[in-house]
């Protein structure tokens, strides 16, 4: 039976949470230093930054009430569990 706890999820997250950041502040230099002399170009930039932090606070919301330290088992067959009790 393989068994780690959920907190081990947050690793893999961070990780792409941080590659999407760095990402996301080359665009938002690239939008500001070549692109920022139109209003359109404004608009991008705020529904990209405003899209992100919509994202990031229900994904916040989301999770907030997760227990980190419960443990995933994998392997464990079901004790005395049948189709219709599932």
């Amino acid at each position: 039976m393989i068994s780690f706890p959920l907190s081990l999820v947050l690793i893999p997250y961070g990780i792409i949470l941080l590659l999407f950041a760095l990402l996301a502040a080359y665009s938002v230099h690239n939008l500001v230093r070549y692109g920022a002399t139109t209003n359109s170009s404004f608009v991008a930039t705020f529904s990209f930054l405003a899209g992100a932090v919509f994202v990031l606070f229900f994904t916040w919301q989301g999770l907030r009430g997760t227990d980190w330290t419960q443990e995933i088992n994998f392997g464990a067959p079901l004790s005395g569990a049948t189709t219709s009790s599932l």
